[in-house]
C-alpha cells in the first residue's frame, strides 16, 4: 500500500510541478511536453426523453468525446452522430472524423474530432435528438 501511495505520489508531484522528463525503471530519460498531455474536461450531461452525457478529453490534436446516451421510448439508432453532432470551437463548426453507429435503447462509445488546439469555451452542437431540437452542451 505504501508503495502504491508513494508511486501516485510523485505522479501528482511530476504533473504540478510540470517536470519535462522522468527516467523509467529501465533507466531511459522520457521526455514530456506539456503540448502532448492530455486535457480532460466534466462531464456534461442533456436530459430529455434521450438522455446524452459527455465527457471530452484532448491528446495530440484529437478530442475525444466518450459518450453515454440512454432511453426508454427511442431507438437510437435512428440517431446518426456523424450528421447531427459537431463541434463548435474557436469560431469553427467541426464534424466528427470518427462517429460509431448506434442501437437499442443504451449505448455508450467516443466521438473524435480533428482539432489541434481546444480551448474554452467550446460547446458540442447535437441536433433533432428525439424531444430535444438543438441540444448545445458548453464547456467554458
Amino acid at each position: 500500500m505504501n508503495a502504491k501511495m508513494l508511486v501516485l505520489s510523485f505522479i501528482v508531484v511530476i504533473a504540478i510541478s510540470g517536470c519535462s522528463s522522468i527516467r523509467t525503471t529501465s533507466g531511459q530519460n522520457v521526455q514530456i511536453s506539456s503540448s502532448e498531455s492530455a486535457m480532460a474536461f466534466e462531464e456534461k450531461t442533456s436530459e430529455g426523453e434521450v438522455t446524452v452525457s459527455l465527457i471530452p478529453k484532448h491528446y495530440q490534436g484529437v478530442l475525444k468525446v466518450d459518450y453515454i446516451i440512454n432511453t426508454h421510448t427511442a431507438d437510437l439508432s435512428r440517431i446518426n452522430l456523424q450528421e447531427q453532432v459537431s463541434l463548435n470551437t474557436n469560431g469553427k463548426n467541426i464534424k466528427p472524423v470518427n462517429s460509431p453507429l448506434l442501437s437499442g435503447h443504451h449505448d455508450s462509445g467516443t466521438l473524435e474530432f480533428n482539432v489541434e488546439k481546444i480551448s474554452l469555451p467550446f460547446e458540442i452542437i447535437m441536433k433533432n435528438i428525439p424531444d430535444v431540437k438543438l441540444r448545445k452542451i458548453i464547456w467554458e
